[in-house]
This record gives C-alpha cells, sequence and structure tokens, in this order.
C-alpha cells in the first residue's frame, strides 16, 4: 500500500531524542511499561518515566529494566523490590506483580546518566516513595534561600 507524503523542507534526522536531564533527584511520573524475558530468564519490565515538575518537566527518561531475579539471593534481587515499595506496590512474601498498575504512578528518583553507544543517557541510580508536599531535591536547589549573612562585629 503506498502513501503520499509532503516531506517539505525538513532535513533527515538521525533521531535519538532530547539530551538527557541533569544528575539530580526527580519526581518520576511511569508512562509506559514493557514487560520481557532477558537472556539469563529472569523477568524484567522495561520502564519509561517522564519528569513531574520542575525545570525538566515532562522530559522522557526511557529504558529502566526492573528486573526479577527467581535467585531471591542473587545480587540485587532486592532492587526490584524497592522499586515496588516506592511505587506503593506489593513487595513482601508472594504477590502478583502488575506493570500496568504501574503506570501514572509516581515516584522520587536519584538520576545520573552514563555513556552507551557514544551517546550520553539518563540512568535511575536509586528510587524512594513520592512525597508530593515535598519538592524534589532538583527543583529544592533552584528555590532555596540563600545562605544568611552573619554581621562580624568589628
Amino acid at each position: 500500500m503506498s502513501h503520499n507524503y509532503n516531506a517539505g523542507n525538513t532535513p533527515p534526522s538521525s533521531g535519538g531524542g532530547a539530551d538527557p536531564v541533569p544528575d539530580g533527584a526527580y519526581r518520576l511520573i511511569v508512562t509506559d511499561v514493557q514487560e520481557t524475558k532477558p537472556k539469563a530468564g529472569d523477568y524484567q519490565v522495561i520502564v519509561t518515566f517522564r519528569v513531574s515538575g520542575g525545570q525538566y518537566d515532562k522530559r522522557k527518561i526511557p529504558f529502566h529494566r526492573v528486573t526479577f531475579f527467581g535467585d531471591n539471593d542473587a545480587p540485587g534481587a532486592g532492587i526490584a523490590l524497592a522499586f515496588l515499595k516506592a511505587l506503593g506496590q506489593p513487595y513482601k512474601g508472594k504477590f502478583s506483580i502488575d506493570p500496568e498498575a504501574w503506570k501514572g504512578k509516581t515516584l522520587t528518583a536519584d538520576v545520573g546518566s552514563e555513556e552507551y553507544n557514544g551517546r550520553l543517557n539518563n540512568k535511575i541510580l536509586g528510587v524512594d516513595a513520592d512525597t508530593p508536599d515535598q519538592p524534589a531535591k532538583a527543583d529544592q536547589e533552584k528555590t532555596a534561600a540563600p545562605p544568611v549573612q552573619e554581621e562580624v562585629p568589628f
């Protein structure tokens, strides 16, 4: 099936999206989830976030992988549980994982960056429950009052 298209003066681009946000703490909202099974065979969910509020509002942070290891004693096995806890999802004992229920949920994340294939990308370094009444660290730094200067007596 053919389709007519008018590209006008738009030049071809390689895509790649926006630049990553600077390292720091951000309030993030889950916008998409994709269940997958990597080569090792563990259950994994690829999560896409958007920054919620502040200077980088609506900036996308894609490809965060939450891996649920079959071996509960494997290094890093508790990371997925911390993620569930931060989202207010079940994380103790036996439970059902429902990634679709994560959509629209918010959390506070420590966001860093790393280079991959010559491109700088964001990486989630840690998560915590969202506290809507408390701005994320990156927002606090922008709105913090300057330090009070004490007068030195002469």
